[in-house]
């Protein structure tokens, strides 16, 4: 009875130390809900993404693959010519109802695959590169779902260079100056249109370990991934 009630008091301290938290997370990231539920079932997802970088962490410094394209590994879909419109993104390939061609966020974009019950096909809803009313019925076409989405701790290259040997991972960029803009090839080591005519075939490469815990153009900031 004894040892029950000690894992018990364990479990419960366990989730007080989790809440406090995750209200801590909230408030860092100015994040609010929209009542009890979403922020029980935001909660829930924040629990399990906090355990499973608990868990990465625990098993050491594993090293990292010098390089990894995950193109060659069929987990990028083909670029598009966007001249200046500016997708949240880029890889994800919609526009969300509040971002459109103005932009937005990667963890909007998830949140919109979740509460939609996964994505369609580029077959079925081809990419336009405009803004538009969203084709419900076709939008609601699911070949693709996603349980949830984690953020890379945020300013650290290290953590970045992790996410991205295990899987492909959406980062936000300052892409405001005219350095980037102009850039087509070689590593890209300053402060851009976009299209498979800019750059090397529409990808960049970009330094790293510059020094900044943002990385380069704040690479490191915002960066996350989408989960299964």
């Amino acid at each position: 009875m004894g040892v029950w009630a000690s894992q018990a008091l364990s479990r419960t301290l366990h989730e007080v130390s989790m809440s406090e938290r995750h209200e801590d997370w909230m408030g860092l990231y100015g994040r609010t809900y929209k009542d009890i539920a979403e922020k029980e079932r935001r909660f829930k997802i924040f629990k399990e993404n906090v355990e499973y970088i608990e868990s990465v962490n625990s098993a050491g410094n594993r090293p990292v693959p010098s390089s990894m394209d995950w193109r060659k590994k069929g987990a990028v879909t083909p670029l598009r010519t966007k001249a200046n419109v500016g997708v949240a993104g880029h890889f994800l390939q919609w526009q969300l109802w509040k971002g459109g061609c103005g932009g937005g966020l990667m963890d909007s974009a998830f949140e919109f695959i979740i509460g939609n019950g996964g994505l369609t096909t580029e077959a079925n809803y081809p990419y336009k590169g405009v803004d538009a009313t969203c084709n419900k019925k076709k939008a609601a076409s699911s070949a693709a779902k996603i349980k949830n989405y984690e953020d890379v701790p945020a300013n650290s290259e290290a953590a970045l260079l992790k996410a991205v040997a295990q899987h492909p991972v959406s980062v936000a960029i300052d892409a405001g100056g005219s350095d980037f803009q102009f850039y087509s090839s070689g590593v890209f080591t300053g402060q851009i249109r976009g299209g498979t005519g800019w750059g090397e075939d529409g990808y960049i490469w970009m330094e790293r370990d510059i020094g900044a815990d943002e990385g380069l153009c704040g690479i490191a900031m915002e960066a996350s991934y989408p989960t299964a």
